[in-house]
């Protein structure tokens, strides 16, 4: 097993035992101001702090801007937890990377600095081995195909591994499935030999872009643009709405539709403060993210579907969806380089909702 830190954007929580933070918005298109928290309650009911019994502890979280799924996930996890706890837990949400970066995200919830980590699933295979599995180009034929094996003992197993590493895992949200963005047009994995193309720092992902013929070159998503503008990057992938919400179609205006990744969004705890928690509050905990999940995986499809609209329609961006058989053929190839996943692998195709 390995622990290492890991780069993308994301999430967390910070404990306050003495008042932080208030109940949390619904997102519009226009980002909120960065490191901007919501304390005023438009119910008319007290705010946190007003009275010693309103609260126990404050969850920061740190987002991507404006609209996204990450964005949703919390705010629908925000709305929850308040409801199930009468206002004694609620997330105190901040924007623009402003708690940090991924690595320091997932690494501060496991060392205790920090209580909740919402992350792409990729970033916890750096923690736990059980995940490397999702991280398979074209494991999954659908959304509803990663829910099943999401909901089932495969995916509870993974998120049970998490506990002798520190944490506890809650559940699994949606980031979605992924493209590649690039500055000139991707039709077959041939167009993209030499290509530098920006990951996520996910073993998996790394493998089979190289495998692709491409140059993958993990980044922390806060220098993509950068990079991207100055060309020491062609290109990177993301699900369509991480696309939009980073403004990437300024300086790759060509998406191909690949869809070779589906990434769920882990929901996780510091292991050592959930379970210091009163039972009656890890259980409204745990109702609140799967009442939250429920809610932001559909959110996740439209706001993924609707950014390739708006991109395609309202920014120019040429839009190939590729024929994805070659793409598939190459995931075979590394299918077979991986026999130790072959058992597993069998299990979750069998899972599709599709083939019943």
């Amino acid at each position: 097993m390995k622990r290492f830190l890991v780069l993308a954007l994301t999430l967390t929580m910070i404990l306050s035992m003495t008042g932080c933070g208030s109940k949390g918005e619904q997102p519009s298109t226009e980002a909120p101001a960065q490191g901007e928290t919501n304390t005023a309650d438009d119910s008319g009911e007290k705010e946190w702090g007003e009275a010693e019994n309103t609260w126990l502890s404050c969850i920061s979280s740190n987002l991507l801007d404006g609209e996204h799924p990450f964005y949703q996930a919390q705010v629908f996890f925000d709305q929850c937890l308040r409801e199930e706890t009468n206002n004694k837990y609620g997330l105190d949400i901040y924007v623009g990377g402003q708690l940090g970066s991924d690595s320091e995200m997932v690494e501060g919830c496991l060392n205790g600095t920090y209580e909740f980590v919402l992350n792409s699933s990729g970033l916890f295979a750096n923690i736990s081995d059980d995940f490397n599995i999702f991280d398979l180009p074209y494991l999954f034929s659908s959304n509803e195909h990663a829910y099943a094996v999401m909901d089932s003992e495969i995916g509870q197993s993974a998120l049970d591994s998490l506990e002798q590493y520190g944490m506890i895992g809650l559940g699994y949200g949606e980031s979605g499935f992924r493209n590649i963005t690039s500055s000139f047009q991707i039709n077959t994995p041939a167009d993209m030999k030499g290509m530098k193309l920006r990951t996520m720092d996910v073993p998996m992902h790394i493998e089979y872009f190289n495998m692709l013929g491409a140059n993958a070159t993990p980044m922390a998503m806060t220098e993509v643009f950068t990079s991207l503008q100055q060309g020491t990057i062609d290109g990177h992938e993301n699900l369509s709405m991480g696309i939009l919400s980073n403004r990437i179609y300024e300086v790759n205006p060509y998406i191909a539709v690949s869809e070779h990744i589906y990434t769920p969004i882990v929901y996780a705890m510091n292991a050592d403060y959930f379970n210091s928690l009163p039972t009656e509050d890890q259980e409204a905990i745990r109702r609140a993210a799967a009442r939250s999940i429920e809610m932001q995986r559909p959110d996740a499809q439209r706001q993924n579907n609707k950014a390739l609209e708006i991109m395609e329609k309202d920014y120019g961006v040429t839009v190939t969806r590729v024929d994805k058989a070659p793409f598939m053929a190459v995931a075979d190839e590394m299918y077979a380089k991986h026999p130790e996943y072959s058992d597993l692998v069998a299990q979750i195709r069998a899972a599709d909702p599709a083939n019943t």
